[in-house]
């Protein structure tokens, strides 16, 4: 499962906000990303979290403002990114996916069925912008 933002312009794919990304066979690491690009290449600022108590409700948040993007894990900072800070409207995803390149097709070790619970979802915008 993943919660992220993408550019609402669609012909670009970067930059991207993982707000939280989690794969099937590891659920007590949640992914955290700020990818961008440069004139020369895609880069990324990461952070790898363990949630102990990985089958509870958490909430996730992502602060973003012109200087930096922070994440939040029950309200607790988890992860500050200060380089290739997005500039433009996105739009946010969620999914629930299976398979694909990260982390590889299901086989007969994934546990079916699968959920993806969630409470709710709240986007706010600074006064002003």
């Amino acid at each position: 499962p993943a919660i992220w933002l993408l550019p609402t312009d669609q012909d670009k794919t970067l930059p991207e906000i993982d707000i939280f990304e989690v794969i099937g066979s590891d659920p007590a690491t949640v992914y955290m990303v700020n990818h961008f690009s440069t004139t020369k290449k895609t880069q990324s600022n990461s952070k790898t979290y363990y949630l102990p108590a990985y089958s509870t409700f958490h909430t996730y948040v992502v602060e973003w403002d012109e200087n930096e993007i922070r994440w939040y894990v029950d309200d607790e900072l988890i992860f500050t990114s200060t380089n290739g800070m997005p500039d433009e409207p996105m739009y946010l995803l969620i999914n629930f996916a299976i398979g694909g390149n990260w982390p590889g097709s299901p086989n007969s070790l994934t546990p079916f069925p699968l959920s993806f619970d969630i409470d709710y979802v709240k986007v706010y915008a600074k006064k002003g912008g």
